[in-house]
């Protein structure tokens, strides 16, 4: 009988677990929001124990000091579906929700 191994992501990924983004290919931006240094993410690309109970659009990409910490240390994760980069434009958000959408 011929056992095979499987790889290690899909093992992982079969037993319920997420394969963790290495944080070099994700895109943490800046500390430009107005919640940046303290202590929590902001940023709603993310889900975890270590974000902001109040999540605004507008912090996509701004609080990059907290998130960086916080998802080095496994505390929180990019959502299934987030953006790992900044988009070519500023706008974030999804056509239905950007100013002026009917």
């Amino acid at each position: 009988m011929t056992v095979r191994l499987l790889p290690a992501a899909l093992i992982l990924t079969l037993a319920g677990c997420s394969v963790l983004q290495p944080p070099e290919e994700l895109d943490f931006g800046s500390d430009g929001g107005a919640w940046a240094g303290d202590g929590e993410c902001d940023d709603p690309r993310f889900e975890g124990n270590g974000m902001a109970s109040m999540l605004l659009d507008e912090n996509a990409f701004n609080d990059r000091s907290d998130c960086r910490f916080l998802f080095d240390n496994n505390q929180i994760r990019l959502r299934e579906g987030a953006l790992r980069a900044r988009p070519e434009s500023e706008d974030i958000l999804p056509a239905e929700r950007r100013p002026g959408a009917r």
